[in-house]
């Protein structure tokens, strides 16, 4: 899946090699397939979510011929896209990588408010961030192991407030 564009591409099994050696030189590292746009199972996230999974779960079934441990949803969401349909999407997907045995990290997380203005701004700004942060991290804590790694509320792109969740 990775390789399809890349120089390595006519290397058979770039990606099992790379792990596999990763392995054999140091056996406690965790092996991960981290990408961005896949972390909901549902609209239109879904076909990249299916192609990661089916990508993952191949390199699982392996075995010890490719050690893979986990993957990492790199969560770039807006709040106006990221609706009640594609919460229920990622704890989808959460359950199916804890059914085939590979842990899931939220290596990124930023949410981003892109349809308010003016004074309300802030306000429903936060309130929508805190909805979406309540909806998505307690079950995903539930469903499988997962760890965060940033959670940012984005006000603008340019202009990012660190959340301190407790969770640290």
């Amino acid at each position: 899946m990775t390789t399809r564009n890349h120089h390595y591409a006519g290397i058979t099994d770039f990606e099992c090699k790379v792990f596999k050696a990763v392995k054999d030189g140091r056996a406690d590292a965790k092996l991960f397939y981290n990408d961005y746009n896949h972390e909901s199972a549902a609209g239109w996230m879904s076909n990249k979510s299916d192609a990661v999974f089916n990508f993952v779960s191949g390199l699982k079934a392996q075995g010890s011929d490719c050690p893979i441990d986990g993957v990492g949803f790199q969560m770039h969401i807006d709040v106006k896209n990221f609706n009640d349909a594609m919460v229920t999407g990622l704890r989808t997907n959460i359950q199916r990588y804890a059914g085939i045995g590979v842990e899931v990290h939220f290596t990124e997380v930023d949410v981003k408010n892109s349809d308010f203005t003016g004074d309300a701004y802030f306000s429903e700004a936060c309130a929508r961030n805190t909805k979406l942060e309540r909806d998505i991290i307690p079950p995903a804590l539930t469903l499988a192991m997962m760890v965060i790694g940033n959670l940012f509320y984005d006000v603008e792109w340019y202009y990012t407030i660190p959340v301190a969740y407790g969770l640290w």
